[in-house]
């Protein structure tokens, strides 16, 4: 399997503890409605620094583990689930594509993860190979879809980032076809999130700024919308149930 990413790349991005999350965290609302409470256990593909998974173990009742092949993860991780409240809890230090488990998961989710790798469906296999029959798998990938503000920016403002990124999982066709393959039960397929755009490019020069200050602008007022669409929104959301062993 070959990932679009290096080691470099995800050691150059912000990957510190981020501490107590609450009811503000972005996707509170969706999680909420869409994924049931559980004392079963949630495993994390590419966890660091663990918010994610801190918020569904936190308010949902799953029991925390996860993996991220990334040097501190443990530490990291562990300080996050920490501080809210999560002192039990198992975490890998290791490449989840050589990684090898006999134990099933109630939940298994991904954040910004399978869009780094250049055969999506075997990776995302991977993902439900690890799921309890009944068990909900959550993944969350950047809308980059051409006709997104997001591919937009990005295309102009910081090109060498957007081309790390695997342009198929950017279609809710391509989810669709997911829970076809693997005998998934959709519970929720969509655009999600206002508007969102950081800086990829730390010096950015006074062109970019004058250029893309609208963009900016926009983001600041729409990250905090719970938009559904195509245009607007930063990501894509799939959950779904596994139907059969």
């Amino acid at each position: 399997m070959s990932e679009l990413t290096t080691k470099d790349y995800w050691g150059g991005q912000n990957r510190e503890s981020t501490g107590v999350v609450d009811g503000s965290f972005p996707f509170a609302k969706l999680f909420n409605k869409y994924i049931k409470k559980s004392n079963g256990t949630a495993f994390e593909i590419g966890v660091l620094p663990g918010q994610f998974l801190a918020y569904i173990c936190k308010y949902l009742g799953y029991y925390p583990e996860g993996i991220d092949y990334e040097k501190g993860t443990k530490e990291i991780t562990a300080k996050t689930l920490r501080a809210n409240g999560l002192k039990d809890y198992k975490i890998y230090e290791s490449d989840f594509l050589k990684w090898k488990s006999k134990k099933k998961y109630d939940l298994v989710c991904s954040f910004g993860f399978i869009e780094h790798f250049d055969n999506p469906f075997d990776i995302v296999k991977k993902h439900v190979q690890l799921l309890k029959k009944g068990g909900t798998l959550l993944i969350e990938v950047p809308n980059f879809n051409k006709a997104s503000m997001r591919y937009f920016v990005s295309k102009n403002a910081d090109y060498k980032t957007l081309i790390l990124h695997n342009m198929e999982v950017m279609k809710l066709d391509f989810y669709r076809e997911v829970a076809k393959k693997f005998n998934l039960k959709i519970k929720y397929l969509g655009y999600y999130g206002g508007f969102q755009y950081n800086w990829g490019n730390k010096n950015p020069t006074l062109k970019d700024k004058i250029i893309y200050a609208p963009f900016r602008v926009a983001s600041k007022i729409l990250k905090s919308t719970h938009s559904s669409n195509r245009l607007t929104s930063s990501y894509i959301v799939f959950i779904a149930e596994k139907n059969g062993d």
